[in-house]
């Protein structure tokens, strides 16, 4: 594994851990955060042997939210290099191949609140808050209320736009925003067994059906139902594919090579 400044990568038994690892900042990104954050994703991505992805964080938060280089003072091209960053670390979890997992035992604000949101699942303390707090800092939430849109109907989204009010975990698992809310303590471990059954079943499968996903989420429904027609005929003509189904008729476990 790679070292980062501002981010911990770890694997174990076929998952990638990816940490927010800048606690004494707690754990904000900024331009050379960022560059490292997509640095880290794109290693787990590329890793044979790693099939799942958890992002977490150390410290007291998950991510508290964006460091704008150049605000107040400064040159304007530092602040549109930080929105850059953000924006950038945003696609890139989009763009893995592999399913990402977060895994939030703390607090995620601001950039912390759309990198959850843009994981694929989300298991989080019942004690983590989550915000859009920008308002409060001076400025606003533009990046996030385009990331979030999708996710958070109108009026809920833009009050907490406009206020920066903070939301807890229950009320985040009754707008649909996260899958589970256990034990702060329990969150890494409730994700990891997660990221454990997941791993147990065609990678190619997961590959090929995230990235119909999120392929598809631009399109009208008869050019995705098109692409998913051609992505499904890719995938069952993978090895890995046609393994699960040899495994199942011979009565063994399946044997994955990853293509």
């Amino acid at each position: 594994m790679k070292k980062y400044e501002s981010m911990l990568v770890e694997k174990k038994d076929g998952i990638g851990f990816v940490y927010f690892n800048n606690p004494e900042k707690n754990n904000r990104v900024g331009r050379k955060e960022g560059r490292e954050m997509i640095a880290a994703l794109q290693e787990v991505d590329n890793d044979p042997e790693v099939r799942i992805v958890i992002l977490a964080g150390k410290g007291n938060y998950f991510c508290s939210g964006g460091k704008i280089d150049g605000f107040p003072d400064g040159k304007i091209v530092d602040q549109r290099n930080y929105a850059d960053a953000i924006v950038d670390t945003t696609r890139a979890i989009h763009a893995m191949h592999k399913p990402i997992i977060a895994a939030i035992e703390t607090d995620a604000f601001a950039a912390g609140f759309m990198y959850m949101d843009a994981c694929d699942l989300a298991i989080v303390g019942k004690d983590s808050k989550f915000g859009l707090p920008e308002i409060k800092r001076g400025y606003f939430p533009m990046i996030a209320l385009v990331a979030l849109r999708d996710s958070i109907c109108k009026k809920r989204l833009l009050e907490m736009a406009y206020t920066g009010k903070t939301v807890d975990a229950e009320t985040m698992l009754k707008w649909n925003l996260v899958n589970k809310v256990v034990a702060n303590e329990d969150v890494l471990s409730v994700a990891e067994k997660t990221a454990r059954k997941l791993a147990g079943y065609n990678p190619m499968s997961l590959q090929y059906g995230r990235d119909c996903y999120y392929s598809t989420q631009t399109m009208n429904v008869n050019d995705a139902m098109q692409y998913a027609g051609v992505a499904i005929t890719t995938m069952v003509n993978t090895h890995d594919a046609k393994e699960t189904a040899y495994a199942e008729v011979e009565g063994r476990s399946a044997e994955y090579l990853g293509y």
